[in-house]
């Protein structure tokens, strides 16, 4: 397939200037500017271009704007004007999402001359935050002092994060992804899917809300997040904003001012009912419009010192979308906000969105490679947002000039050459449909409207002789070729030039984009300056089935002219089905739940996690996971298969009992003994049931509690009361064991039971589920401080239900449920160094 462009080069990597955001990126080539639309008096102003896909910004104390760029460029723009010079040129691992990702400036720069990045390191082995020192506008050579690298990253070059700041506590905030993992999210012991605070020397600072754990832990400062793009802080109040980019459904704005908080990625997407996750303080879907979008890739309070912005908008947080290309803002009040339209059709895939010094909103935009300001003037008059641009055409040649303008409606355009008009050209736009010699000189446009008028910069045509276009050929893969998670894709073309023949590897350039629904994606990195090569497709990152890559080819012959053509590489899928026997229980697929049956579709090879949450009630009845139907663990990860597949989490009932009763069948004159274990509590999280272990193998300490005489050739039937025992309300498993008289082990039977014992615990809770009260019975043997609280079915403490000493006996608490979400809920005793847990479901 053939792209033609003249300047399809340049566009090319405009497309695949991939945005370091999860999500949706929507594929830009070229097409006429739109005017922005912003309220009366504001314009889009250019500010400076040539910035190669940039990512974030900070500005110095000093007002110089400090840019990074993908690549491991940071540069600096100082009144106005991209110094051509880099600060620093890291060398990282740029691909997909990777790269140089965060900046932040120590409080104290004005006088140490500290400032911090975020990056991935070439080998991509993890991301790593470092401090530089600066000496003006340059860095201080060896003047590097890592101070945390990240946990390692898998192969997924996708969700990084990399925002930084410090607070107004000095303490450094960090913002980092959960690398295409959802599981990284609530889990504690790692950096990824979090947002960190430590100390400006990487160490961990007072105050954080984990005071126990692992090094990761420490550092935590909140999680439950899928990629926080960019975090901000509220000037004077201190408030922080997380920007987290969601899935498949909403983009999220999170108050982590306060430490310790849930956001609740994977387990919910935009607001929960679940009281375990703090919900966002605003969220949008995904879609067309100005109010809906793909990706949030900034956001700022507007609080400067000074503006000469209207009154209305001071105090407003402004966010942005990439693929909405809009800014809107929030008016906040207490814990939530409502949204606007600030301004729409702005330069496109804008990321990172601050607020200056000089108290107007600057913005970059991946599309235009620059740095916008928003100015406010109070005026209609028309101002020019992007510049014509200079170009050189050879003859032949098609070239287009575009400008773009804000303004109040009608604008009449007039493009002048060296000054003079050109009869018939008043768009927005001027081609020449084929340049010549004649052509070369200097372009420009006047702009006017009822209220004022503007002229253009000069835009250069230098016109060269005659060229024609080479040719490319993608000679591998093949039209139809078809991928799977984990393929090595090899890739070979030929180029031809009319004027040089055959065009050599220095020729050629290639780039992989992954297309997800209407957007685009990173795509894997492959080589240029070779006629062929390879890349490997990842098997883990996007789940969706509605997916493929574009590879393409751009050669350029020695004259500049350039050729493009692609090949689109395309899935293999398979159809999922989860089920549950009993039917309607839930599972998780990659963290999220869902109740079975549920059915989707995947791409062969990628791999994807699965979980038969347990216990589980149903009805009434008390479930606990038995095995799935394909084997393997409760959490289990799979290479979607190359069939379609139904994998089934089968669950059994666990009734109470008194009386244990079981049938032994001892052949060829065997003994048989009958033990049980306890199950203990895990991660404060229910119960972690399973199957005994075969004997040699045993994970569980198992103890005899009886036998049935050896010599035994007949089947046998005897009961055990365990009513003499001190095991009231606890979960057991027993097993029957049979060993040949040599005590040659021959084989074992497991089953799980809950003991009814007397003594003292707890008793079901009833009803069951609950409507709107709750009764627990529970009875105590001798006097003793008594301590029941109530936990949700993630282990998170919802409240505290008893807390006194209590006389021997029995006793019934009663409390209402209300106010509390449906769901599995735990109910924990303890007494002394007695402890005990039960569970009940809540129904509306």
């Amino acid at each position: 397939m053939k792209v033609f462009n003249t300047n399809v080069l340049s566009i090319l990597k405009t497309v695949v200037s991939f945005l370091l955001v999860s999500s949706f990126i929507i594929l830009v080539l070229i097409y006429p500017a739109k005017a922005q639309n912003l309220p009366p008096g504001f314009s889009q102003v250019q500010v400076a271009g040539g910035i190669t896909n940039p990512t974030t910004m900070a500005i110095a104390p000093d007002g110089r704007i400090f840019v990074a760029q993908q690549e491991g460029q940071l540069r600096v723009i100082e009144n106005g004007t991209l110094l051509a010079q880099p600060f620093v040129s890291l060398t990282v691992n740029s691909s997909g999402e990777r790269g140089l990702l965060g900046i932040a400036f120590d409080p104290q720069f004005a006088t140490n001359n500290y400032i911090y990045l975020y990056y991935t390191l070439s080998s991509a082995a993890n991301n790593r935050i470092s401090r530089f020192t600066a000496n003006g506008n340059v860095v201080v050579p060896g003047s590097e002092i890592p101070i945390l690298d990240l946990d390692p990253l898998s192969s997924a070059t996708n969700h990084n994060g990399g925002s930084m700041q410090f607070g107004p506590d000095g303490k450094l905030y960090v913002a980092i992804g959960e690398n295409a993992n959802s599981a990284n999210s609530p889990n504690l012991d790692t950096y990824l899917g979090k947002i960190l605070r430590i100390n400006a020397d990487g160490s961990v600072p007072a105050g954080n809300p984990f005071t126990s754990g692992s090094n990761q832990k420490l550092r935590v400062w909140s999680y439950g997040l899928r990629n926080p793009f960019t975090i901000t802080f509220e000037p004077g109040t201190g408030r922080l904003f997380v920007n987290d980019v969601g899935e498949v459904s909403f983009e999220e704005i999170n108050d982590a001012t306060t430490g310790g908080h849930n956001f609740g990625w994977p387990g919910a997407e935009g607001n929960s009912s679940n009281p375990a996750y703090t919900n966002p303080v605003y969220y949008y879907g995904h879609g067309g419009g100005s109010s809906l979008g793909c990706a949030i890739t900034g956001g700022t309070f507007f609080d400067p010192v000074a503006s000469n912005y209207p009154a209305t908008y001071i105090g407003k947080y402004f966010y942005i979308d990439y693929c909405g290309n809009w800014i809107n803002m929030l008016t906040l009040s207490g814990s939530t906000g409502t949204s606007t339209n600030f301004g729409n059709n702005m330069a496109g895939a804008p990321v990172c969105i601050v607020t200056g010094p000089d108290g107007n909103l600057y913005f970059l935009s991946r599309d235009n490679s620059s740095l916008y300001k928003i100015t406010y003037t109070g005026s209609t008059a028309p101002m020019i947002s992007n510049q014509p641009q200079s170009q050189t055409v050879a003859q032949g040649n098609p070239v287009t000039f575009n400008v773009s303008v804000t303004g109040s409606a009608p604008l009449s355009y007039q493009w002048k050459k060296n000054t003079n008009d050109i009869s018939g050209a008043n768009s927005s736009s001027y081609i020449i449909a084929a340049v010549n010699s004649s052509d070369a000189g200097n372009y420009s446009v006047f702009v006017s409207n009822a209220t004022g008028n503007v002229t253009s910069n000069d835009a250069v045509l230098t016109v060269t002789m005659p060229n024609q276009a080479p040719a490319a050929t993608i000679l591998t893969p093949v039209a139809g070729t078809t991928y799977a998670g984990g393929t090595t894709v090899n890739y070979s073309g030929s180029a031809t030039d009319p004027e040089s023949g055959i065009l050599s590897a220095n020729a050629f350039t290639w780039y992989v984009v992954f297309h997800h629904n209407s957007h685009v994606h990173p795509g894997p990195t492959a080589a240029s300056a070779v006629t062929s090569g390879s890349f490997d497709i990842p098997n883990i990152g996007e789940t969706s089935s509605n997916v493929f890559y574009r590879l393409y080819l751009v050669v350029t012959d020695p004259q500049g002219a350039t050729d493009t053509t692609y090949t689109d590489i395309l899935p293999r899928t398979s159809n999922i089905t989860l089920n549950s026997s009993p039917p309607g229980f839930m599972i998780t697929l990659d963290g999220q739940p869902f109740t079975t049956p549920y059915s989707f579709t995947g791409v062969e090879g990628i791999l994807r996690s699965i979980d038969a949450p347990s216990p589980q009630t149903m009805n009434g009845t008390d479930y606990i996971f038995n095995n799935w139907s394909q084997g393997g663990s409760q959490t289990q990860s799979f290479a979607t298969p190359v069939s379609d597949a139904t994998y089934t989490a089968n669950f059994t009932v666990l009734l109470p009992v008194e009386l244990l009763s079981f049938t032994a069948t001892a052949r060829d004159n065997a003994k048989v003994y009958l033990e049980w274990v306890t199950v203990s509590e895990h991660n404060n999280k229910g119960f972690q049931v399973e199957r005994s272990p075969d004997m040699g193998n045993n994970n569980y300490d198992w103890k005899k509690i009886g036998f049935i005489n050896g010599n035994l050739n007949s089947t046998t039937t005897k009961q055990y009361s365990f009513n003499d025992e001190p095991l009231g309300g606890k979960r057991f498993i027993y097993r029957l064991k049979q060993i040949d008289l040599d005590e040659n082990f021959k084989y074992s039977d497991s089953r799980h039971v809950v003991l009814k014992g007397l003594d003292y615990g707890l008793y079901p809770c009833y009803p069951n589920p609950v409507i709107d009260m709750a009764n627990i019975q529970y009875s105590l043997p001798y006097d003793n401080f008594v301590d029941i609280t109530l936990y949700d079915y993630t282990g998170k403490l919802v409240k505290k239900l008893l807390n006194e000493n209590k006389e021997a006996g029995i006793y019934l608490l009663n409390f209402s449920t209300v106010n509390l979400p449906t769901g599995l809920y735990f109910y924990k005793m303890k007494a002394g160094n007695f402890s005990e847990t039960k569970r009940f479901t809540i129904i509306r």
